[in-house]
């Protein structure tokens, strides 16, 4: 919480923590924010085997709109740390020579997911935090121009003033009641409920994400609804929401085949996201210390 301009608790509990490391057998980093970047001078101390999971992109040395130059200035530590990321596609992305030893895929608990073959409700889903590059703005406007119910969930970061401004003028102002709603934050129950009875799942990125949980989500717990769309700033969203609003056709699903194979579809899934399976590509792939990269 608080403003995440200030990097001072970050740096002091990154510090207090790898003072413990020898009690470790394996010392597991995150790196998805500008303070993050600070645990690689810390860890280059230590002796602990160790490896980082890096959930967003380059630049780190970034503030809202401003991106400065200093995550070069990182790289003497950051170059022998083995780090994982959660795509291939994100490691190819990175634009240093690191060592990266694996790609992890982000799991989720697939016991808790239920494929549902049942017609969905007249709506359209999204779910994720209020920002622009998820993309909610995209998701209304395809809505409104299609002509389509839209329900909107998810988190508003209120304690951060860009998020608080996003959401106040570019969000509040379409939310009807009607065919535009928020309910707010969901919780798991409300979550799987959502998903699993939407007509389909808006996810109008603006950017290349490295993993995106809820679209795995959405896969296990809706039907053909299913969809997911990278949206240019064109109107090639709302033209398709309002052909298969027309046409009775539901995204994700064929004119061909109308059917979908839920064993094939779940065991793709268990085989690429489940818990177990992520797992195993920790043992298997992921070497914390000494591993050379790829």
């Amino acid at each position: 919480g608080g403003n995440r301009l200030s990097g001072l608790k970050a740096y002091y509990h990154l510090a207090k923590s790898l003072e413990r490391s020898h009690e470790f057998d394996v010392v597991h980093t995150h790196l998805s924010s500008t303070a993050d970047m600070f645990q690689f001078p810390l860890m280059a101390k230590i002796d602990t085997p160790h490896v980082t999971t890096m959930h967003s992109n380059f630049p780190f040395d970034r503030v809202e709109h401003w991106i400065g130059d200093a995550d070069k200035y990182f790289l003497e530590w950051i170059e022998p740390a083995p780090l994982v990321t959660v795509s291939r596609r994100a490691a190819e992305n990175i634009p240093f020579k690191l060592n990266v030893v694996g790609a992890v895929h982000l799991g989720v608990p697939m016991a808790q997911y239920r494929f549902q073959p049942n017609p969905p409700d007249d709506y359209f889903a999204w779910l994720g935090r209020f920002a622009p590059d998820k993309g909610p703005h995209l998701a209304i406007a395809a809505a409104k121009q299609a002509g389509v119910r839209l329900i909107l969930a998810g988190i508003v970061e209120h304690g951060i003033k860009e998020s608080a401004d996003y959401f106040r003028d570019q969000i509040e102002p379409f939310i009807d009641g009607d065919q535009i709603q928020f309910v707010g934050p969901a919780n798991m129950e409300q979550k799987l409920r959502l998903l699993g009875h939407a007509r389909g799942f808006l996810n109008p990125i603006t950017w290349e994400e490295p993993g995106a949980t809820v679209v795995i989500e959405e896969f296990l717990e809706g039907e053909e609804a299913s969809f997911f769309a990278l949206v240019d700033g064109k109107n090639a969203l709302a033209a398709w929401l309002r052909w298969c609003s027309e046409n009775s056709i539901f995204p994700g699903q064929s004119i061909e085949s109308s059917s979908f194979e839920s064993s094939l579809h779940s065991r793709f899934f268990w085989k690429s996201f489940s818990f177990s399976q992520t797992g195993s590509a920790c043992r298997n792939e992921v070497k914390p210390r000494g591993a050379k990269a790829r």
